[in-house]
């Protein structure tokens, strides 16, 4: 519970370019005591001071069948407690095994990393849940290779990842693009992020024009199908809204891409039923 401390000194003395770190833990949470945790609070506090130009990402262990009454839960709400009463940076892996792209929550059930759970309360893992949802949603989640877990719970965490590293990148939800015409500046379009987000089944698309063009917004799904288009008509310089229903649409991420004569950008939305 020490020598990645260490570890990480010698690496940024060497990488002196560096300005975020991560360690991940493997089963460690799980047969980690309060003092060890409190060890690994402490060290990334001190490595935090001595480097504090250096976003460091707190982590929780993944979940080992214990459920909530088991020495991980336990000391995964350790980190969690810490990282909130000291405004911390946490990617907090075993909540992303907690819950489907639904919102539906296993925690109270031994859920493994795995996404195995108990579905009647004998104590016995009997069901997996990322399995389920994805055998509902064809077509709305990746295969992919996911270690010790199935391909939707890595497609939540690398959905999770990408937001973090953008958002410490300095991105803030907003994303300007040229479609041919060399640097768009802000003044003359703006997409902003839909609001609510996630949202069900509606949610609220803004965007600002600094002169006038025709405008269309279309909806794309993860794997790049045009499921809505809406062509929007001519629109003078001004900022505009428009309300977007995803009654039709199976829950998951979507992707809504803003068009004008001059420019397009592009925006992420996630629909929870």
């Amino acid at each position: 519970f020490t020598s990645w401390a260490a570890a990480t000194r010698n690496y940024l003395g060497s990488h002196t370019d560096t300005n975020v770190i991560i360690w991940s833990w493997c089963g460690g949470v799980s047969h980690a005591s309060k003092t060890d945790i409190d060890t690994y609070l402490s060290l990334m506090s001190g490595l935090e001071k001595e480097y504090p130009s250096i976003s460091f990402v707190y982590m929780t262990g993944h979940h080992d069948g214990t459920g909530l009454a088991g020495n991980l839960h336990i000391r995964n709400e350790q980190i969690r407690e810490y990282c909130r009463a000291n405004n911390k940076i946490l990617y907090d892996f075993n909540d992303i095994e907690t819950y489907d792209p639904d919102g539906q929550y296993f925690g109270d059930k031994i859920p493994t990393d795995n996404c195995d759970y108990d579905s009647n309360g004998d104590g016995k893992q009997d069901s997996n849940w990322a399995l389920e949802w994805q055998n509902a949603h064809p077509g709305a989640w990746y295969n992919c290779d996911a270690a010790h877990s199935q391909p939707l719970n890595g497609n939540l965490k690398a959905y999770a990842a990408w937001w973090l590293w953008s958002s410490l990148a300095g991105w803030t939800g907003e994303t300007t693009d040229v479609k041919e015409q060399g640097v768009i500046q802000p003044e003359l379009f703006n997409l902003r992020q839909n609001f609510p987000n996630p949202f069900n089944p509606s949610t609220a698309i803004r965007y600002e024009l600094g002169t006038s063009g025709k405008v269309s917004i279309s909806v794309y799904n993860t794997l790049g199908q045009q499921v809505n288009r809406f062509d929007l008509g001519q629109k003078e310089k001004g900022a505009y809204e428009f309300l977007f229903d995803g009654s039709g649409l199976t829950s998951g991420v979507y992707f809504y891409l803003a068009e004008t004569g001059y420019a397009e950008a592009v925006g992420k939305m996630l629909l929870v039923k």
